[in-house]
């Protein structure tokens, strides 16, 4: 029971996330654009936002909590205007199909998100290789719980990560009990 509590508190954070585009497109398509590349732009936003973060991060010597925070939401910002002004130029200025616009946006907002998210690290430092939903069989009181949900980080070899943890060491985040 406490794993589908869990998974509705969750569900809920992750929902309201997808609210805030959904409210936008609401209003879009009701002054006539289909715009089917709403969750590329967000994807791209926020990829950008983790990069626009961690190249502050690193670049300062002592970084502020408040300004990264500001240059994450000012670098997805940028780039989400950049998305949907890409789709407004095409479908509006060239007159292109509003629906073959947004599913390519969508397509290419997921890869180049994809892309900057996870290249952007150098090697060394903490992967961001994570296997999510993985399915953990745990013994608890000698019975077997195959219903407990996890996300899998595998470290590799890094000097900034805590001497506890060390290459190739794999850690598990329990959602779970």
């Amino acid at each position: 029971m406490s794993n589908l509590i869990s998974w509705i508190n969750i569900a809920v954070v992750f929902g309201s996330i997808v609210l805030f585009g959904a409210v936008g497109e609401t209003l879009t398509e009701k002054a006539g654009n289909l715009n089917l590349g709403t969750p590329g732009i967000m994807c791209m936003g926020g990829a950008f936002g983790f990069v626009g973060a961690y190249l502050y991060e690193t670049s300062v010597g002592n970084p502020n909590a408040f300004m990264c925070i500001l240059v994450a939401l000012g670098t997805a910002f940028i780039v989400s205007a950049l998305g949907g002004l890409i789709y407004s130029f095409l479908t509006t200025t060239l007159h292109a199909n509003q629906n073959v616009t947004g599913l390519t946006l969508t397509i290419f907002g997921v890869g180049l998100g994809k892309f900057f998210g996870t290249y952007v690290i150098p090697k060394g430092a903490v992967s961001t290789k994570a296997d999510f939903a993985t399915k953990k069989a745990s013994q608890v009181n000698g019975d077997f719980d195959i219903l407990t949900y996890g996300i899998k980080v595998v470290f590799d070899d890094n000097q900034s990560v805590q001497p506890v943890l060390r290459a190739g060491m794999t850690s598990f985040v329990d959602f779970g009990k």
